[in-house]
């Protein structure tokens, strides 16, 4: 089955965005863009009975898989999936091969289903009360663009597809390899849907856990910049512990997240010239993906930095 995508940017680099159950590829409006600012291609997924993609009333996860496969290449550089999007995302990894998946809100361990005509009637009622009106009452740090797009995507959901995934999912535990594809849980703090338990059960096998202190299920919408700089400062570590070494060693990972909360802000008030002259974190001595590290957290105010001169990183 072919699902609907919607991109942003045109970058070298490949990302692959995954929303939850009742949204569409529209939850993804800000965090698009904002990759595709950061050189990536960005492909954004309706799965199957949301948004503008097939319904089917038989769905299963393996269906949901072939389904992806089919619709954006493999290999991406980056995949990110929210909630039941990151359960397929986790499904399909072992396939897709992303070179990083980061899970957003997404229990691993599926719900046990045994009622589908409960399912259904649950899937039904929050279906229908999930109006821009509701979401306007109790989302009220969303943006209202952030409810707009939720609650016409509610509109659109199919139920049946959801029942039947979920049915096929139940009682499964897709956690997949850290090992294999280097892999982020991102969640809410406090999270009412990845518990402390499942933290310490997550980062015993390998994976990376950033929290995002008081974002709800869809982290990103109210604490997009949270959200964004939890992102940032994981991709950063892994391109470059991927490309040392560098005279910081074992400390790569803190150094780059500390430079990221130190530029971030500065950029957005145009105060970056001085700290990027002084070169704080010894960015001339590093091999060429420092420049990767500059365009990544300011790539404007780096354009007319020769250090940052475009070459293969």
């Amino acid at each position: 089955m072919r699902l609907h995508t919607r991109e942003w940017g045109a970058g070298h680099r490949l990302a692959v965005l995954l929303h939850g159950t009742m949204a569409d590829s529209r939850a993804w409006w800000q965090v698009g863009p904002a990759l595709a600012g950061r050189g990536y291609r960005v492909i954004a997924v309706d799965l199957p009975g949301h948004g503008q993609s097939p319904r089917c009333p038989t769905a299963t996860v393996e269906m949901v898989t072939s389904s992806l496969l089919e619709s954006v290449p493999r290999e991406p550089d980056l995949a990110i999936g929210h909630s039941r999007g990151g359960s397929a995302l986790a499904a399909a990894a072992m396939q897709l091969r992303p070179g990083r998946a980061v899970y957003v809100e997404t229990p691993f361990v599926v719900t046990s289903y045994s009622d589908p005509a409960a399912l259904t009637d649950s899937l039904t009622a929050a279906q229908q009360e999930r109006t821009l009106e509701y979401l306007r009452r109790e989302r009220s740090w969303w943006a209202e663009q952030d409810r707009a797009v939720e609650a016409d995507a509610a509109r659109l959901f199919d139920v049946a597809t959801a029942v039947s995934m979920s049915m096929s999912a139940s009682g499964r535990d897709l956690t997949p390899a850290a090992t294999v594809v280097p892999s982020m849980a991102l969640v809410a703090d406090p999270s009412a849907f990845v518990s402390e338990a499942e933290v310490r059960r997550l980062t015993a096998t390998g994976f990376e856990v950033r929290k995002v202190p008081g974002a709800g299920h869809s982290v990103w919408y109210g604490f997009f910049n949270q959200f964004m700089s939890a992102l940032d400062g994981w991709i950063l570590a892994k391109t470059a512990t991927a490309h040392g070494p560098y005279p910081h060693g074992d400390r790569v990972a803190h150094v780059l997240e500390a430079c990221s909360r130190t530029v971030q802000p500065l950029v957005a008030t145009g105060r970056t010239n001085g700290l990027i002259g002084a070169d704080p974190i010894g960015l001339t001595t590093w091999p060429p993906p420092r420049r990767l590290v500059l365009r990544w957290l300011c790539p404007d105010a780096v354009a007319g930095d020769p250090r940052c001169a475009p070459t293969p990183f």
